[in-house]
């Protein structure tokens, strides 16, 4: 990469995979969700032998330190350039560009035409139209007709909670996390983490809620990298009660043994509701922003979730009121994490890659000539409940 944040690419050297080109972001303001589902989906393109590439603003790169793994583009011109600023930055057209944000809509796709084969949105609002080739919307519930009068007939519409799209660790540690929820009839471990979305300071209603519970249960409270009150919620966390950590920032193996190691969380309804489900981990849900409400109405109707309300909304005596209940209920918190288990199972990134990949397949291109060293193999997009897969 040069000097003003672009790629600098040797064209005689181009590797033949296939790309895909990400526009997301990722700041306090609007959560880490988006990347971080973004990221999921590479990850398992690239196990299928595509070449990956993130178009990201200075603010989700300085916010997300892990954003610089990926191979980038640094946007730093006016938004309404960025298809523009793009283009000029890669090695060539590219087959799909995924757009997985909410301020950039019709114009910006529009705008791609030009050089991305084919366009792909990720939704979460089944209420505006998208210039798009292939939609995803994977929120529990949603079905392919919701979208039907929002895209070009001949759009591809994935829908459901099936296209989770997750890293390969949830799925890994899955089986081993249910099977220990099944046999363990008491909390002792309580795990606090309400994204980087928490903007509200709704981390510290929950943390006024704890006086009332009991001491023996111990306390992981999580925080993202970006919050601009470690130090205050930090100060509480070593004062409460309970046993208890502190964790700034973490990473994923970090995230996947605390989700398994917790026998309840208090969550928010974004990118982690998929996580605790994925594991079986049966929460008490506040919502921190509108795109999570539609979803997590859905979750709690099916009894994979407790949802207690919006962050602004809710108090520390209905927190504490409702964990004491759930606390003390074995049957209840059981019956949460078999529902929540039956949401999804950890392989929607790749589910997603493969559908993804067979759009793109050519009878003259067997995908084993692109597969240069990988043997992971895509799970059957069909055997698993909820399975939207439509034309609209």
């Amino acid at each position: 990469m040069d000097g003003t944040g672009h790629l600098d690419v040797d064209l005689g050297s181009l590797h033949p995979s296939p790309l895909a080109v990400f526009r997301c972001d990722a700041t306090p303001e609007i959560g880490s969700g988006h990347l971080t589902r973004c990221e999921s989906l590479a990850g398992a393109l690239r196990a299928l032998g595509w070449r990956t590439i993130f178009a990201m603003r200075g603010a989700t790169l300085a916010a997300n330190s892990r954003a610089n793994s990926q191979e980038l583009i640094a946007l730093t011109g006016d938004p309404d350039d960025e298809p523009w600023e793009i283009s000029r930055s890669l090695p060539g057209p590219a087959d799909l560009l995924i757009v997985d944000h909410y301020q950039r809509g019709q114009a910006f796709t529009g705008g791609c035409r030009s050089w991305a084969k084919r366009v792909m949105v990720i939704s979460d609002y089944a209420d505006r139209r998208h210039d798009a080739d292939i939609l995803l919307d994977n929120a529990f519930g949603r079905e392919a007709a919701d979208y039907g009068s929002l895209v070009p007939a001949s759009c591809r519409i994935l829908a459901g909670s099936d296209f989770a799209l997750l890293r390969p660790p949830f799925a890994t540690a899955r089986s081993g996390a249910i099977a220990r929820r099944e046999l363990n009839p008491h909390v002792s471990r309580l795990l606090i983490a309400l994204g980087a979305g928490d903007t509200t300071s709704v981390t510290s209603k929950v943390l006024d809620a704890m006086a009332a519970i009991p001491a023996r249960i111990a306390v992981d409270v999580v925080l993202g990298a970006g919050s601009g009150e470690q130090a205050a919620i930090a100060e509480r966390v070593a004062a409460l009660l309970q046993p208890s950590r502190f964790h700034v920032g973490v990473g994923i193996d970090t995230m996947v043994d605390l989700m398994t190691r917790a026998d309840f969380a208090i969550g928010a309804g974004g990118t982690m509701s998929w996580e605790r489900c994925c594991l079986g981990l049966p929460t008490l849900v506040i919502t921190t922003g509108e795109n999570q409400e539609w979803h997590a109405r859905n979750l709690a109707a099916a009894g994979a979730i407790w949802l207690l309300g919006r962050d602004d909304e809710v108090t520390a005596d209905a927190i504490a009121e409702d964990l004491l209940i759930l606390l003390s209920e074995w049957c209840t918190r059981r019956r949460m994490s078999t529902a929540a288990a039956a949401v999804c199972d950890g392989n929607g990134a790749a589910r997603l890659a493969a559908t993804i990949d067979d759009m793109f397949f050519s009878d003259t291109e067997p995908r084993e000539s692109r597969l240069v060293g990988s043997h992971r193999s895509a799970p059957d997009p069909t055997t698993h409940k909820d399975f939207q897969l439509e034309e609209a």
